[in-house]
């Protein structure tokens, strides 16, 4: 049935192999032709539409130029200018409170359409200047305005220099204008400038305009007295010049904004956005260019290519005015532009084919010439398969094929005289491994630790009788059960699961080690679960799990596994609850030794101005001289306030400790305190302490736990310096924003071999009875709980650093709650 499946395989792949070797080399061909056939046209056409954009935005930029200077010649009429400074001089007589109140006053006339003031404005002299001037007949003019222009205009009005507008062609403008960006950016601050403002939808006059502002210099054109502001249509200003631009069907110019507003376009309406927000950048640089568009900015998802150009002048006009530049928009239908390489496409697949057709039917008649022999082979291997073949196989070719025939002859006598011992050894290997298999589960179910396998999914394979006692499942568990489901873990342990099983899964199983004893790299990753570990170090990477509330540490050992099958991984437990427990007491322990060394300490400090007032106060008795006994009384009380600082620092931290708030702290000055509660200039005279501090920022945390940090690291290093030598200590905010603190001595030093196990509980190098190995340990867990770490550079017979670093903008009213109850 398998070569009846697979029969006429071969005649089918002898005809492909005669069709690769024909067409291969002329698709090849016929591909790379019309590849860089395409490519062309994409170059041809681009650089023919960045032309093309360049030149419009010439046009349009003279065009826009020219307008800018017609309304340039009318901000000089001699009558404009006289009128604008006559009302600054008025302007010049008003207090500001007069001024104020007059434009309020005329505002509220000019919206509410008061027909008295209007007409002062409407009917000024003015008006029928900027009326004619306009139409194009006002004399003093060297040429008439354009007749585009002139019809696109839709309002021109002139403002003083208080932005009030003075004569207008349209009442259905605002009165006011000083805060108007035109208006600032025309006037600029007298100065004066022109200004062309963005497309924008202008309520009043209900279209799209963009405008023109222009200043009115003075009589001796040293300041401005005013603005001429015209506002056009914008469809109706450019449509005359872009919309006679097209070519082919679809050809045509666009312009929009830097922001993809579209302008003036013969398809999309003005205002309206382009589709593809991904192509605006690549077609508003102000650069020409062109582009290959994944769509083609007007609906359709076709590829096209695009040509684009800024307009010169104009571009830097609007950078200097509203920052964002015009841009011309040259595009042309995908499907009419490629329309010729379309063609040739269908040309060459058609040609493709009937070469096809060709070597198809000689591929046939030479395969016949070859299946036949190949199929008696075929028929021979299925019997010798079946063990049924007992005659020999007879082909007369006089080729390989008939020499391949009388080995197969030679290799059916081989494997009939195999095939009598093999059944045997099959047998004998397959009850060795159902014993090895029985021995490794009886070997798993004695062990007293939990073991469980599972595979990259956490998916569990196995658990012995422990893991199930200690999980509580009494009805046992389900097939393909997820590790997670059953035991619940926090989100935080899930997380660490996951991670250290994609860790496995990048360590190839198959990559062997060089000495070829078959060793793999993941096997020397993980631990071997009959084998003795150190795991009883803090210092080294733990792996903790709570599980019914009690704590395993756990370690992950290689399974192996047979050709084909997933990966598995083996999970062994080690009950530590009241390993953990006891560890959490003795540091308790360390910690209340510690805060009396530090109450000590404040107890020196309040004894030093207790014995200044205690001096004072007899002399007071004695003292006639009133002013020396004023004296003494303000010294008192100078002792007396500085024994209630301490005394309110003490209560504070009492306070902010039985409440367990997170606190803003000043890491240096609680730096400072603990060398002053444990009195080290007066303990160690021979101890010299430099302070190289910084300014930080604040540090949310709680007080005893920052106090107990600082103490336990500078005990250590006093006592590393035997009472004489030098003390730094050293704060500053690194670059990425985390508070560095670091404390150096000049003591004697760590030898590289004791270094690793510093911040193991109850390490230390002290002699029996200084020290109790837990200082260090306590360190470290309150900078880790603080999102923090630790760690200490060492040269023996100079001296050891401790660096702390601690988070700038610290978590720690975030992690209080997490890590609340794992520092006693």
């Amino acid at each position: 049935m398998a070569g009846t499946s697979r029969q006429g395989g071969f005649t089918k792949k002898l005809i492909l192999s005669m069709l690769l070797v024909g067409l291969l080399p002329l698709l090849i061909g016929l591909s790379l032709a019309f590849y860089f056939g395409m490519r062309e046209i994409r170059e041809v056409n681009g650089a023919n539409f960045q032309a093309l954009a360049v030149e419009t935005a010439r046009r349009l930029d003279l065009v826009v130029v020219d307008e800018q200077t017609r309304n340039q010649q009318i901000a000089k009429l001699p009558v404009i200018i006289q009128e604008l400074e006559n009302l600054r001089d008025q302007i010049q007589q008003l207090s500001p409170e007069q001024v104020q109140a007059r434009l309020s006053k005329e505002d509220a006339a000019w919206k509410s359409q008061d027909s008295t003031f209007q007409a002062t404005i409407i009917e000024h002299p003015l008006t029928q200047t900027l009326i004619r001037s306009v139409l194009g007949t006002n004399t003093g003019f060297s040429s008439t305005s354009s007749m585009v222009a002139r019809s696109a205009t839709r309002v021109l009005y002139v403002t003083d220099i208080l932005g009030r507008v003075v004569a207008t062609t349209n009442a259905n403008v605002s009165y006011l204008h000083q805060q108007s960006d035109w208006w600032k950016g025309a006037f600029h601050t007298g100065v004066g400038k022109p200004y062309i403002s963005n497309l924008e939808f202008d309520d009043l006059l209900r279209t799209y305009t963009f405008s023109i502002a222009v200043p009115v210099m003075d009589s001796i054109r040293y300041r401005a007295v005013g603005v001429l502001h015209r506002v056009y249509d914008a469809k109706e200003f450019f449509a005359p010049s872009i919309d006679v631009i097209h070519f082919g069907k679809t050809g045509h110019v666009m312009l929009m904004d830097s922001d993809g507003r579209v302008i003036s376009c013969p398809i999309l309406n003005t205002g309206e956005k382009i589709a593809d927000s991904q192509l605006i950048p690549l077609v508003t640089p102000l650069i020409p260019g062109w582009t290959l568009g994944t769509t083609d900015g007007h609906g359709g998802q076709d590829q096209s290519i695009i040509g684009f150009s800024a307009l010169p002048t104009m571009s830097r006009v609007m950078m200097d005015s509203t920052g964002k530049p015009w841009h011309l928009f040259v595009w042309q239908s995908s499907e009419e532009l490629f329309a010729p390489v379309y063609n040739l496409r269908i040309w060459i697949v058609s040609f493709g084919l009937i070469s096809s057709v060709l070597l198809l039917i000689l591929g046939v008649l030479v395969s016949r010439q070859v299946v036949r022999p190949l199929r008696d082979l075929q028929s021979a291997a299925q019997r010798i398969a079946n063990r049924e073949m007992t005659d020999p196989i007879t082909i007369k070719t006089g080729d390989e094929i008939e020499d391949l025939a009388e080995e197969i002859n030679h290799m059916n006598m081989q494997l009939q005289a195999a095939f009598s011992g093999l059944l045997s050894e099959v047998e004998t290997k397959t009850q060795e491994v159902k014993y090895l298999r029985e021995s490794t589960t009886q070997i798993l179910e004695g062990i007293p630790d939990p073991v469980i396998m599972v595979d990259e999914h956490l998916d569990v394979k196995y658990m012995n009788q422990a893991f199930m006692h200690a999980a509580g499942l009494t009805n046992g568990w389900g097939d393909n059960q997820n590790l997670l489901q059953l035991i619940s873990p926090s989100s935080q342990e899930q997380q660490q699961l996951r991670q250290e099983v994609h860790n496995l899964l990048d360590l190839s199983p198959t990559d062997t080690s060089a000495n070829g004893d078959g060793e793999t790299r993941m096997a020397k990753q993980i631990n071997d679960p009959l084998l003795q570990h150190n795991t009883d170090s803090p210092s080294a990477h733990e792996h903790l799990l709570t599980i019914e509330n009690r704590i395993f540490r756990y370690d992950w050992f290689p399974v192996g596994l047979r050709p084909g099958e997933n990966p598995k991984y083996g999970i062994l437990l080690r009950d530590t609850t009241d390993e953990k427990r006891l560890q959490d007491q003795l540091i308790n322990s360390e910690k209340s030794t510690s805060l009396g060394v530090l109450c000590s300490g404040i107890g020196h400090e309040l004894n030093n101005p207790l014995v200044g007032v205690i001096g004072l106060a007899e002399a007071i008795q004695d003292e006639e001289d009133v002013q020396k006994a004023k004296s003494h009384a303000k010294a008192i009380v100078q002792q007396g306030q500085r024994m209630a600082k301490v005394i309110r620092d003490l209560v504070g931290q009492i306070r902010n400790q039985e409440a367990a708030i997170p606190t803003a702290l000043d890491l240096n000055v609680h730096l400072d305190l603990i060398v002053q509660y444990m009195n080290v200039k007066g303990d160690y005279p021979e101890v010299t302490i430099r302070k190289e501090y910084h300014d930080l920022p604040p540090f949310y945390g709680q007080t005893d736990e920052i106090r107990l940090l600082f103490f336990h690291v500078i005990k250590n290093a006093i006592q590393a310096m035997e009472g004489k030598g030098l003390l730094t200590l050293r704060t500053h905010t690194s670059d990425s924003g985390n508070i560095e603190i670091r404390i150096e001595d000049t003591g004697i030093g760590i030898s590289p071999n004791l270094l690793a196990k510093v911040f193991d509980p109850f390490f230390t190098t002290k002699f029996q009875g200084e020290g109790s190995g837990l200082g260090l340990t306590i360190v470290q867990r309150i900078v880790q709980k603080y999102g923090g770490r630790v760690g200490l550079e060492s040269v023996e017979g100079q001296g050891t650093q401790c660096s702390i670093i601690l988070p700038g903008e610290n978590q720690a009213h975030n992690k209080e709650e997490e890590e609340k109850g794992n520092l006693a």
